[in-house]
Order: structure tokens, then sequence, then C-alpha cells
């Protein structure tokens, strides 16, 4: 729900946009006001620190299997009732309701990460109630790639951006001292995890919530929906364009500053108009620490 004030308040980005357009938002099926499904006693979820998500061993990989079962088993006795509705071709079916009672013949849609998948089995769904759509970050749509492989995507593709952030750290090494080369990070963050799962900091923080702390923020080089999956959804909707922010890593790219990116989008969704052939951009400016 918080979504559209957040993509427009007091944003120069989309003060074109929230001109032109009222920005709906909704709680899909499953979270917030929308009947939330239940798997676990949120105060045993929040309980720190949680079991190392890097196993060391066998025993690891059989302790962290069992916790998934029981997650798995509490998801059907706390919310069983509710499983076999919450699926993404209901929620399209949910936001086709909603396009309705607004009293809207066809739907504007944005989406980033998950909300690309929405947006593209609503137009599979419903392709006759689509006027204009922006998918950004995409979700690979092909049928093996949902969603256990995307997962999977996933761990590979956030490697070569744990990379690029180890490298800008070294650049900045007289800010944060941390180290002036990307293997002297990589060393200090391993003397930081290790620490951590002998001796949590504070009591609470192991190394589970230590990878929480990190926050890598389509783009080529987007790593939690990997690039190959906005190239596989743009091959799926022939009349669509894709925009490429080269050499970048954002995770939700139309709330950066890049004219590139910026000017195209409102473009799209003020007039229509889309560019002839799919766009490549430069890189948004790199930030400053």
């Amino acid at each position: 729900m918080r979504f559209p004030a957040r993509v427009t308040n007091k944003n120069p980005l989309w003060t074109k946009t929230a001109q032109a357009y009222d920005f709906v938002g909704f709680d899909p099926r499953g979270v917030g006001r929308s009947a939330p499904i239940s798997c676990v006693d949120p105060q045993e979820s929040v309980k720190a620190p949680k079991a190392d998500p890097v196993p060391d061993g066998e025993a690891d990989k059989r302790a962290q299997r069992k916790l998934a079962r029981e997650y798995a088993e509490g998801c059907a006795e706390r919310s069983g009732w509710m499983l076999p509705h919450m699926t993404t071709p209901n929620t399209a079916r949910d936001l086709d309701v909603i396009r309705a009672a607004l009293g809207e013949k066809k739907l504007n849609f944005l989406g980033v990460s998950y909300g690309t998948y929405l947006g593209a089995v609503y137009g599979t769904l419903f392709p006759t109630h689509v006027r204009r759509m922006v998918v950004d970050s995409v979700v690979n749509p092909a049928r093996e790639n949902i969603w256990y492989r995307a997962n999977l995507n996933q761990n590979v593709a956030f490697q070569p951006r744990w990379d690029d952030w180890k490298a800008w750290l070294a650049q900045h090494d007289s800010v944060y001292g941390i180290g002036d080369t990307p293997q002297k990070v990589e060393q200090e963050w391993l003397k930081l995890r290790a620490s951590a799962k002998k001796e949590p900091i504070g009591g609470v923080v192991g190394p589970a919530e230590l990878i929480g702390f990190f926050q890598i923020v389509q783009a080529e080089r987007d790593a939690a929906t990997p690039y190959e999956g906005a190239v596989e959804l743009r091959r799926r909707f022939k009349g669509s364009r894709l925009i490429t922010e080269k050499g970048a890593g954002s995770h939700g790219v139309t709330g950066i500053v890049n004219p590139c990116v910026n000017d195209r989008v409102d473009t799209y969704l003020l007039t229509g108009k889309t560019d002839r052939r799919d766009v490549t951009c430069a890189p948004h400016a790199a930030p400053k620490p």
C-alpha cells in the first residue's frame, strides 16, 4: 500500500507522471491487510542470532533442511486453507477487479521486481485490458525459472555484485578503512563473519544477521533479478521495448536519476510513445562515500 507514495512523494523523477496519473497500490493476497499468511509465531521469527546460512558441513545442511521443513509445515498448519488460493494468476485477477472497480477500461501498470512477473501474468491473462505497462528489474517469466531456479540464479548473480561492492569499498579506503584492495576487503569480511559466529555481536548479531545488513542496490548487472529475465520477457511481449542500463547493477532503475531512463519512462507513460527499437543507456553516477 505504501508503494505509490514511495514512488511519487517528493520524488522529482515522477513529477510529470504524478500530475497525469493517480497512483494506486494494493496489498496482494497473503500480505499486509489482505489476510496475511502466517507460517510461524512472529515472536519466534525475530529471535536472533539465527543459524549461519553458510553450512560448514552435512550436519549444518541437514539442520537447514529441517528448519525449511518445519516452516513449510507451519504454513500448512496456520494458513493451510489459504495456500491453494495464493497464486500469481489469482493476484492478477484481483488486479483486474481493482481496475474494474475504479471504472477504468484499461490498466496502466508499474511493477518492480516481483511486480514485473505480476504484470507479465496480467498481460497474458488480460491482454486487451492493458493500456500502458512499465516493468522494471524483470523476473524471468520462463516456466522452468519460476521460482526455484530463480533463487539459484540469484545466488550466482549476486557474486559479481559482491565483487563490485568490494572494489568500490577498496577505491574509497580513505573513507572506510577496511582495505585498499578487493582481496583485503574480502578478508576483513571473513574475519568479521567468523568472529560473529563465535561470539554474536551484542548477543544477537551472528553471520545470518550480518548478511541482512548488506543491501545491494534491470540494469545489466542486477543480481536480484538477473538481466536474462528482461531479455526473456522482451521476447514474449513482441510489441515491448527494452531499456538496458549498461554496466549498472541497481535493483529498481526507474527511481534512480538517469535522464536516459527517466525521460523515456516519462514519455511513455505520458504519451504512449516508445523508441523504435530497444535502447541501451549509460549507467547512472556511481555513489559517493
